[in-house]
C-alpha cells in the first residue's frame, strides 16, 4: 500500500512537521488506521516507510486471526517465482514453476490450447479435475488481463488468495469495497500496461456501468485478453429469475474477446443454453467423463418424522470421526440437524444463506480446518470448496436436478479415496419442489424444471446401476462397469415386466374417481385400484363403488407396491400431480391424467417397469 502511495506522490517524507498520509484498512471484522511517511535512503534504489498505528477496532462477533500485512485488494503482489532450467514448453514451465505440479492432468492441456487459440470454449470438467488451472495458465502465458466472472464472493476470495500465494498478480472488486479501493483498481486496469494478470468479479459487477467503461478502455488499450465464466451452469439454473445478470452476460461480446465457459456438469440442453446465453461463436465443446470410480452411490428410504435421527445414526455407524457434508432443503433443517449431531457427541456446524457474514465465515473455517467434522448446509454451501478428505455427502432431501445432485455429491472424495454419496428419498418430498416449479413464470422453463425433477426421482426409484443412470443423464457412454460401487449393483436387478394394461386401468380409475371427487391423491388412487377396504382413503369417499374398483387386486402383493406403481406412472408422465390452490384446506397434490395418458390408451406407448 505504501508503495502505491509513494509512487503516486501522496506520501510526505518522515520529518518533524510533515503531515502523514492516513491509511484505513478494513478486513473481515478488523479495522485499523495508520499514519504513513516515507524515509529517504542514501541508496536511491531503495525506499523505507514509517507507519504508526493509531486506531484498531475488532468487531465483537469476529474471532478471526488476521495478518496485519495483508491489506486487501489494492496490495501490490510480489511475484517471487524464479524460473530455473526452463524447458522448451513454456506452458509446462508455468505448471511446474508457478503452480508446483509435475505435469498437466486429464484434458487440461487440450483446454489450455483451445483457449490460447482464442476460440470460444465450453469446458465440462467434474470436481477435482483442475478447472481453474485451465484459465490461470493462459492468463499467465499471454499479454493482457484475463477477466474471471464467478458467482460467489466466497469463491472469488478463495481463488484470489490461492493465486496470491502462488505469487500471481491478481485483483478483484466486490460491492462491499470502499469507492476509493475500486477506483484504485480501475485506475491500474486502464493503464496501457496493467500490472495484473487476472481480474475477478461477479456477474452483477461485470455488467455495471463503471466496469463496462473499464472494459471499454482496456479493449481500446488492447490489454483485455479474454473472459472466463466460472460455474457456467448457473447461467441455466440461476439466469432465469434468481440472478438475472447471468442471463445477460452475452453483452461481454461487445468487447470483441473470446469467452471460455467452465462448469462441472452440463447436459446437452444445458450446454446449448450456455452457448446461447453467452453468444458464443462456433464454440469448442470439451468434456471430461463424469465417471468417478471412487464414489459409491446409494439411495436410502426416508421416514417422515424421524429422518434426521436416522441420518445421524447412519453417520455414527458408518463414518465415525470422518469428514462429511449433509445437504438439507431448509435453513431450519440445517440448524436442527447440527444440534442433533452435537447431542450425539459429533462435532457439527451449519451453513445457510440467511446467516450473517461472520457466522458463515466462522462455521466454514471450523469445518475446513477440521475443528468440526460435519457440515449441515443448504445448497448455498459448497461451490468452489476445496477440501480433499470429504468421505461422505448425504442429501437429507431431494435435490431439484440430477446436475445439482452430481455437483454436490461430487464434493466427496476429491483426493481419490473411496467415499459415499447417499440420497435419502421419499416420494412426498417431490411435492415441495413441484410447488416451487409451479411459481415459475415461463411455461418452457417450468416444463424443463419438471423434467429435471422427475429425472432425480426416477434415479431414486430405479433398480438399475446408479452410476450408469448418471452417465446416461449427461449423455455419456454407459458401458462402464460399476463393479459394485452402487447399492443397486450389489444385488441382481429384477427382470423388467410389462404393465401397459395395468397402467390403462389406473387411468380408467382416475376418470371414474374424479366424477365422485375432483381432487384425488396418489394414495387414494393406488388403494382403490388394489381394492383396499380402507375407510379413511376409499370407502368413506365412495371410491369402492366405481366400476374399476379392485381391478388390480392380484397385481401387487401389498399397498406399498401399488402406491409405488402409481408414483412410477407420475414420473413417466401418464399421470400428473397438481398443486392445490392457496384457499384449499389440503396441501397434498391431486392426481389427473398426464400428457402421455392418451398415447398409452391408444397403444402408442407401452409401460415396462422393474418393481
Amino acid at each position: 500500500m505504501c508503495l502505491i502511495l509513494y509512487y503516486g506522490g501522496t506520501l510526505n517524507p518522515y520529518s518533524k512537521g510533515n503531515k502523514p498520509c492516513d491509511v484505513h484498512v478494513v478486513r473481515e471484522g478488523l479495522q485499523a488506521k495508520f499514519h504513513c511517511w516515507y524515509i529517504d535512503q542514501k541508496d536511491k534504489s531503495t525506499v523505507s516507510f514509517q507507519t504508526e498505528c493509531f486506531f484498531v477496532k475488532r468487531d465483537h462477533r469476529s474471532n478471526l486471526t488476521i495478518p496485519i500485512d495483508d491489506v486487501g485488494t489494492v496490495q501490490e503482489p510480489t511475484a517471487a517465482t524464479e524460473f530455473h532450467q526452463l524447458s522448451e514448453d513454456p506452458l509446462l514451465d508455468i505448471v511446474q514453476k508457478v503452480f508446483h505440479h509435475e505435469s498437466f492432468r486429464g484434458m487440461q492441456r487440450k483446454v489450455v490450447d483451445q483457449i490460447l487459440e482464442n476460440n470460444d470454449t465450453v469446458s465440462i470438467m467434474p470436481t477435482g479435475a483442475g478447472k481453474s488451472m485451465c484459465y490461470w495458465i493462459p492468463g499467465l502465458a499471454t499479454m493482457g488481463v484475463t477477466v474471471v466472472i464467478t458467482p460467489l464472493v466466497a469463491l472469488l476470495n478463495d481463488q484470489v488468495a490461492k493465486l496470491r500465494n502462488y505469487g500471481v498478480s491478481v485483483c478483484y472488486i466486490t460491492s462491499s469495497m470502499l469507492p476509493e479501493e475500486r477506483d484504485m483498481i480501475f485506475h491500474k486496469l486502464t493503464k496501457e500496461a496493467p500490472c495484473f494478470k487476472l481480474f475477478y468479479l461477479t456477474p452483477e459487477s461485470a455488467l455495471s456501468p463503471q466496469v463496462t467503461a473499464c472494459f471499454q478502455q482496456m479493449a481500446a488499450n488492447k490489454s483485455l485478453s479474454r473472459f472466463v465464466i466460472d460455474e457456467a451452469h448457473c447461467i441455466d439454473t440461476w439466469g432465469q429469475t434468481f440472478r438475472p445478470s447471468y442471463g445477460c452476460l452475452s453483452k461481454l461480446k461487445q468487447f470483441g474477446q473470446p469467452i471460455a465457459a467452465f462448469t462441472g456438469t452440463a447436459t446437452a440442453q444445458t450446454q446449448q443454453r450456455i452457448v446461447e446465453k453467452l453468444g458464443l461463436v462456433e464454440p469448442v465443446i470439451l468434456q471430461c467423463t463424469c465417471n468417478r470410480p471412487n464414489l459409491f452411490y446409494k439411495v436410502m428410504p426416508k421416514s417422515g418424522p424421524h429422518s434426521k435421527e436416522e441420518l445421524v445414526c447412519y453417520v455414527q455407524d458408518n463414518f465415525c470421526n470422518l469428514c462429511g457434508i449433509v445437504y438439507c432443503f431448509s435453513t431450519k433443517d440445517t440448524v436442527e440437524l447440527a444440534y442433533i449431531f452435537k447431542a450425539k457427541g459429533l462435532s457439527a456446524v451449519y451453513y445457510h444463506g440467511q446467516l450473517d457474514f461472520f457466522e458463515k465465515s466462522d462455521n466454514a473455517k471450523a469445518w475446513l480446518s477440521g475443528k468440526a467434522l460435519i457440515m449441515c448446509a443448504t445448497s448455498a454451501f459448497g461451490m468452489g470448496i476445496d477440501k480433499s478428505d470429504v468421505r461422505f455427502v448425504i442429501h437429507l432431501s431431494l435435490p431439484k436436478t440430477l446436475e445439482e445432485y452430481y455437483q454436490e455429491a461430487g464434493r466427496a472424495g476429491r483426493d481419490g479415496q473411496n467415499s459415499q454419496c447417499v440420497l435419502m428419498f421419499r416420494f412426498e418430498d417431490r411435492s415441495k419442489l413441484v410447488q416451487l416449479i409451479a411459481s415459475s413464470e415461463s411455461d418452457e422453463h417450468r416444463e424443463y424444471l419438471q423434467y429435471s425433477l422427475d429425472a432425480v426421482v426416477s434415479y431414486c426409484m430405479s433398480l438399475l446401476c446408479r452410476r450408469k443412470l448418471i452417465l446416461e443423464y449427461f449423455d455419456e457412454n454407459s458401458t462402464v462397469d460399476c463393479e459394485g460401487s452402487c447399492d443397486n449393483c450389489l444385488k441382481p436387478p429384477p427382470v423388467p415386466k410389462e404393465y401397459t394394461t395395468e397402467a390403462i386401468n389406473v387411468c380408467l380409475c382416475v376418470e371414474e374417481m374424479c366424477k365422485i371427487n375432483a381432487k384425488i391423491n396418489a394414495r387414494q388412487l393406488a388403494l382403490t385400484f388394489k381394492g383396499s377396504k380402507s375407510k379413511q382413503y376409499v370407502e368413506s369417499k365412495g371410491f369402492h363403488s366405481i366400476p374399476h374398483y379392485g381391478i388390480g387386486q392380484n397385481i401387487f402383493k401389498n399397498d406399498g407396491d401399488a402406491i409405488k406403481f402409481v408414483q412410477h406412472l407420475i414420473i413417466n408422465g401418464v399421470l400428473a400431480e397438481n398443486i392445490r390452490g392457496a384457499v384449499d384446506r389440503f396441501t397434498t397434490p391431486f392426481i389427473t391424467l398426464g400428457k402421455k395418458a392418451a398415447s398409452l390408451r391408444n397403444k402408442e406407448i407401452n409401460i415396462f417397469l422393474r418393481l
